[in-house]
């Protein structure tokens, strides 16, 4: 005969199994392809390959996107939704300036979803020779 105890650990368990498996915090993901060049010519552009990774049982939109800097053109735009399910590839082509040679240049997008984990961050140092 299964006491009390068993039977509320067993309840505690398949609740916390549950709650698990539904967790898709873990399952939407935003992030630069592979490792990309540290060091780049002053004054040339670059394209930053961006993945989003949506491995939800949802379509997840784009509300809001901020760039650190003008000198970022994102081909992603406000309104864009990531289907459930699916990787999507976007570019972000930076032009770098040669004001900034010789300089370690910081550029950061900030991605906001409808998604749970709400604001994504893309963050890339570059030195400029």
């Amino acid at each position: 005969m299964i006491n009390k105890l068993t039977t509320a650990l067993i309840s505690v368990l398949l609740i916390l199994f549950l709650s698990c498996k539904n967790d898709d915090r873990n399952s939407f993901k935003i992030f630069i392809e592979k490792e990309q060049k540290d060091s780049i010519k002053a004054g040339s552009m670059i394209q930053l390959p961006i993945i989003i990774e949506n491995k939800t049982n949802k379509d997840v939109t784009i509300l809001e996107i901020a760039e650190s800097c003008n000198c970022t053109e994102l081909n992603l735009k406000t309104g864009t939704v990531i289907k459930k399910e699916t990787t999507q590839k976007f570019f972000a082509k930076i032009k770098t300036d040669s004001i900034y040679k010789n300089k370690l240049v910081n550029v950061v997008i900030s991605i906001k979803t409808n998604h749970i984990t709400s604001i994504y961050s893309i963050e890339k140092d570059f030195y400029l020779y």
